[in-house]
């Protein structure tokens, strides 16, 4: 994985006689890569605005939802149906690929700050 500010991707390696060669998998223009996870044959990577996913050598972007002050961190898919992505700021949200939704559970001592 490499990123950058605002761009990234996601780049297989392959070895040859002469050392080692790339080939990009899957770039990303909207943000930055933070997290990846692979999950039968699948790699799932959280950017700073979108979910992709990447299978049989094809990336698509299923969700283009984060705000800016969420800063996911972290990911963990436990099926298709379950994706749940940490952030620094608000708490865990959870994606459906498969009905496309999404769920957020909010941070209870963050909720509290912010009301007072």
């Amino acid at each position: 994985m490499h990123l950058d500010g605002y761009e990234g991707g996601l780049f297989e390696l392959t070895s040859t006689e002469q050392g080692y060669d790339y080939q990009e998998v899957l770039h990303i223009k909207d943000s930055a890569p933070v997290d990846v996870v692979s999950y039968q044959g699948a790699w799932y990577i959280i950017c700073n605005n979108s979910l992709y996913v990447v299978k049989d050598g094809v990336g698509q972007r299923y969700f283009y939802f984060f705000y800016n002050r969420m800063e996911p961190n972290s990911i963990a898919v436990l099926d298709e149906e379950h994706i749940w992505v940490g952030t620094n700021n608000s708490g865990i949200a959870k994606f459906n690929l498969k009905s496309q939704g999404m769920k957020f559970y909010l941070d209870k001592h963050q909720a509290n700050k912010s009301s007072t």
